[in-house]
């Protein structure tokens, strides 16, 4: 399920999950039960199953405490911080990750659950513009990332490549930019992580249009669109389209401004009607929705 998960074969990575999951509740066995549910929610959360995500996460992590395993909680507070990240509830994703990095010190940890909460929130950090705290944590974890073993050089490397690019992007400029993109697009292919290698192009895309490349940019801004439409997680598909309509509006293209604005609204009440009524409040009334909604075109 891992292997499926990290590949952006999210429906395979639920099925496995889920299956792993009830078996372990059936042969009352903590490691399947628990930590198949958490890679449950974690793909659901992938695919934009927001609200069962978060309810299976917190089911899991409370099973995990009345089982007295509470160190199997660690893992799926982590993973349920992606699902509040999408929907701009940047408090209550830090606290997910902040509490799972403290069930960590106090109980141990199995995988990398205190790097993944670390690295959680690196990128609340840039969502909340908190620039200073990601220039001094980045290195500390890039260098334990990188001198690590098991999954922490390629899985937690190429999750803080990203991070670096996204960095560069708030406090380096666009060269900076472009060249940190380029990094974390090449350990994205190295690890077979589609997801941050679309991510990446996409930075990469709208740094080439400020540079004055439009036709390179807009291209890697169209393939990054690509890959997030065959992974389908909507975070990534509405925002990815909506930073093509800014870049395609700096070159002059309205109507393919207004084509992709209009793809991002689309894509953003789809996923909004199914969220509850509080969370789809919260999630409308976030800037980068708003500005997407409030676009021209």
């Amino acid at each position: 399920m891992e292997v499926d998960y990290w590949v952006g074969d999210y429906a395979t990575a639920e099925a496995v999950a889920r299956s792993a999951h009830e078996l372990g509740g059936e042969l009352h066995h903590v490691e399947p039960l628990i930590r198949g549910g958490g890679w449950l929610g974690l793909s659901l959360a992938a695919m934009g199953r927001t609200e069962e995500a978060i309810e299976l996460n917190d089911l899991i992590v409370a099973r995990a405490a009345d089982l007295d395993e509470p160190r199997w909680g660690a893992a799926p507070l982590n993973y349920s911080s992606l699902a509040f990240r999408d929907l701009f509830l940047l408090d209550e994703a830090r606290r997910r990750n902040e509490a799972a990095l403290d069930l960590v010190t106090k109980h141990g940890e199995w995988g990398m659950p205190r790097m993944q909460g670390a690295i959680d929130l690196l990128f609340t950090d840039l969502m909340q513009g908190d620039v200073g705290r990601v220039q001094r944590e980045w290195p500390v974890l890039w260098d334990a990332a990188l001198d690590g073993k098991a999954w922490r050089p390629w899985l937690g490397g190429c999750r803080l490549a990203l991070v670096r690019a996204e960095l560069a992007r708030a406090a380096e400029g666009a060269q900076a930019t472009v060249e940190h993109a380029h990094e974390a697009i090449e350990r994205a292919r190295r690890a077979h992580r589609p997801k941050y290698e679309a991510a990446a192009r996409a930075l990469l895309g709208e740094a080439l249009v400020v540079l004055g490349r439009p036709t390179e940019g807009v291209g890697e801004l169209h393939v990054a669109i690509e890959t997030a439409d065959r992974l389908g997680s909507p975070t990534a598909r509405w925002q990815m389209r909506g930073t093509l309509g800014r870049a395609l509006a700096t070159t002059g293209d309205d109507d393919g401004a207004s084509a992709a604005i209009a793809e991002a609204r689309g894509v953003i009440e789809t996923w909004t009607a199914t969220l509850s009524p509080e969370h789809a409040r919260s999630f409308l009334d976030a800037e980068p929705v708003r500005a997407v909604l409030g676009s021209g075109g």
